[in-house]
């Protein structure tokens, strides 16, 4: 998930997938549809950022678990994941890097103008460590670029709001839940009824 193709429409409309979704790879729809349906089975009020990564972890790990026989798809989805998590964790170090930035300005309570010196001078730090990056692919590399570029802050964000929380769940995952899916969607289910 680059970034999302859909957005939940908690249940106005019966079907939350549109035709033009179908155009996606199997693991990129399957992951799309799983999201969906997480939303319809479990949504808390007012906590944004913690249904769309909870509905990012579930699709995921649902989606491995739909191509487990399927080993074409699974290894197509494999690697598409893996480029996925590639950029997630460089966007999330560098959403880390600009939040310590923003509190020393606010500590050393700088000019508007001394602050969007600093914020740009951090943006061409990570273009150039986008570009330095030799293990992404030269177009996924401009992609990214571009997004960030025209997104700034908010392409940044995006990365919090659906993956921010992926090390957390994990750990829960695979400690409380002993890797079992099911077994952690039960435990939400009666978890997200106390919100």
């Amino acid at each position: 998930m680059l970034f999302r193709s859909a957005w939940s429409t908690l249940g106005f409309f019966s079907d939350p997938v549109f035709s033009s979704m179908l155009q996606k790879q199997k693991g990129e729809l399957a992951e799309l549809i799983f999201h969906e349906l997480f939303h319809g089975t479990i949504y808390v009020s007012g906590q944004v950022d913690l249904n769309e990564n909870l509905a990012e972890f579930i699709a995921e790990k649902a989606t491995l678990v739909f191509f487990n026989s399927d080993k074409t798809n699974l290894s197509d989805y494999k690697m598409h994941k893996a480029k996925q998590n590639e950029i997630s964790y460089f966007a999330t170090s560098c959403l880390e890097r600009l939040r310590q930035v923003y509190r020393s300005m606010e500590e050393r309570k700088l000019s508007k103008r001394d602050k969007m010196q600093i914020k740009d001078s951090l943006y061409r730090v990570f273009e150039s460590e986008i570009g330095a990056n030799e293990t992404m692919e030269h177009l996924q590399r401009r992609k990214i670029l571009n997004r960030m570029q025209s997104g700034k802050n908010a392409f940044f964000m995006h990365f919090n709001r659906y993956e921010g929380l992926r090390d957390s769940l994990e750990t829960v995952f695979r400690v409380r839940h002993g890797g079992s899916l099911p077994d952690l969607i039960k435990s939400l289910k009666i978890t997200c009824k106390s919100f």
